[in-house]
């Protein structure tokens, strides 16, 4: 590794009740005795649970790496805009 990142900037819109949730491969990577995989698709299952609950389920299940979990939302709260009194039910969040 050169020690060189390569990112890409992302905008995304979250509307009323839209949640983002980011998380570490140690929560998809964390394993049973057996070798079950936590997975993707559990963690898809529980991605509206709280962060922590997310990150207490994976240590739970078998954790062999380290677990982040970073959870986003948009609560609906209306703002208004000042130049034309619209109301804006979005939040914008940028990513990079």
């Amino acid at each position: 590794m050169t020690g060189e990142a390569i990112s890409a900037a992302q905008t995304l819109t979250l509307r009323p009740a839209d949640r983002l949730t980011f998380l570490t491969d140690g929560v998809v990577e964390a394993a049973k005795t057996t070798g079950e995989l936590f997975g993707s698709e559990r963690a898809q299952a529980i991605s509206g649970h709280p962060a922590a609950s997310i990150a207490q389920l994976a240590q739970t299940f078998g954790q062999n790496d380290d677990i982040t979990v970073c959870a986003s939302s948009s609560h609906g709260s209306l703002q208004a805009d000042r130049r034309s009194s619209a109301l804006l039910p979005e939040a914008r969040i940028h990513i990079t």
